[in-house]
């Protein structure tokens, strides 16, 4: 019997490590074991389990290399991206700010 292979979970987070995006795939691996849609504010439990989790603890920039859940390990991978810059229609000066985003992808380690 053949099985599809597991998709990587996808986060895209701010500067502050508030989450911009996710892919359902994410929310499943990081909510383990109970489900998604039976969180309660989600966005902020998210927000705080990639806090507490994947961000190392030197360096709120940087995240862990893996994390488990439950019997599985996930490798962590991060890519910073810079938005294109834009002007800030509240700016005093009219100066272009860029926004710096972290994608953080969950991929399972293979035994």
């Amino acid at each position: 019997m053949h099985t599809a292979p597991d998709r990587p979970g996808l986060i895209v987070i701010d500067a502050s490590l508030s989450v911009v995006a996710s892919n359902s795939e994410a929310l499943r691996i990081l909510a383990f074991p109970d489900r998604p849609e039976n969180i309660r504010s989600l966005d902020a439990w998210l927000t705080n389990k990639i806090r507490a989790d994947l961000v190392e603890r030197q360096s709120a920039s940087r995240v862990v290399g893996e994390i488990r859940s439950a019997k599985r390990t996930y490798l962590c991978r991060s890519f910073p991206v810079q938005l294109k810059e834009r002007k800030a229609a509240d700016s005093k000066n009219g100066s272009a700010s860029p926004d710096g985003l972290l994608i953080v992808m969950l991929e399972r380690k293979k035994q």
